[in-house]
């Protein structure tokens, strides 16, 4: 960690380069300016389901929202989906103000879409356009996969570690996200 980021970069057994995971602030209150636009201006008028059906991302007003950012080639991803699944299901069902939506780096909007389903994904998506999930990556400075970004009801940054906080905490990381 230096200057309050953290980064966690990978090596192989040979000692080569792997990836930069994770890049970011902690989590602890919010540390980043909420987009222009607020939320809606971050991912777009309206957001996907699976099963292709849009919704209007108005319906995120008043929520803590996890980006998760994935895809269905990433084997870290398909590791991560269930224990995300689950905490995503204990908060809904303990009545927290929360969502998920997926930033998909996928190839395409069929193999979204697919992984969607066949993950069980029970939120929505930022429907598929390469360069706008590209921006959302870049402005939160992901640099590897699974990552989740934790944005408040303003949409500010909490967390840009929330694929460790989920990990570690399940859904006790909603004590982290609403300090």
């Amino acid at each position: 960690m230096k200057n309050g980021l953290v980064s966690l970069v990978a090596f192989g057994v040979a000692g080569a380069f792997l990836y930069v995971a994770f890049q970011g602030r902690m989590s602890g209150g919010a540390s980043g300016p909420a987009p222009e636009g607020g939320i809606p201006g971050l991912l777009g008028p309206r957001l996907v389901g699976a099963d292709g059906q849009l919704v209007d991302t108005s319906e995120l007003e008043g929520k803590t929202v996890a980006l998760y950012f994935s895809a269905s080639w990433c084997g870290p991803c398909r590791q991560f989906t269930p224990d995300l699944v689950r905490t995503y299901r204990e908060l809904k069902a303990a009545g927290r103000p929360f969502e998920v939506v997926l930033v998909s780096s996928d190839r395409d909007e069929a193999a979204m879409r697919e992984y969607m389903r066949t993950a069980s994904m029970p939120w929505l998506a930022v429907p598929y356009d390469r360069g706008r999930l590209q921006a959302i990556a870049s402005r939160y400075n992901v640099r590897g996969i699974p990552a989740v970004v934790v944005l408040d009801l303003d949409g500010r940054t909490v967390s840009t570690n929330g694929r460790m906080e989920v990990g570690r905490r399940g859904a006790g990381a909603w004590d982290l996200w609403r300090s």
